[in-house]
């Protein structure tokens, strides 16, 4: 995150900039780093449209997955 904002503001400094351009800048720095948290395939574009650019409550709704010991 550190880099993405670094870049960021290094390249568009005293420019007037969009969502997108900071998106990508996300992006960029995220294609970088060797671990991949978020998945290999993430889509920064989706991940805007569904949580920046949407309406309404975002509800986030945890899946956990038991042993058979029955630990998380």
């Amino acid at each position: 995150m550190k880099e993405a904002m670094t870049n960021y503001f290094q390249k568009y400094q005293w420019k007037n900039t969009e969502l997108a351009d900071f998106v990508g800048a996300l992006k960029e720095a995220y294609d970088k780093q060797p671990q991949k948290i978020m998945g290999k395939d993430f889509d920064f574009k989706k991940w805007c449209d569904s949580w920046l650019l949407s309406s309404g409550v975002n509800i986030l709704q945890p899946i956990a997955k038991y042993g058979p010991d029955e630990s998380i």
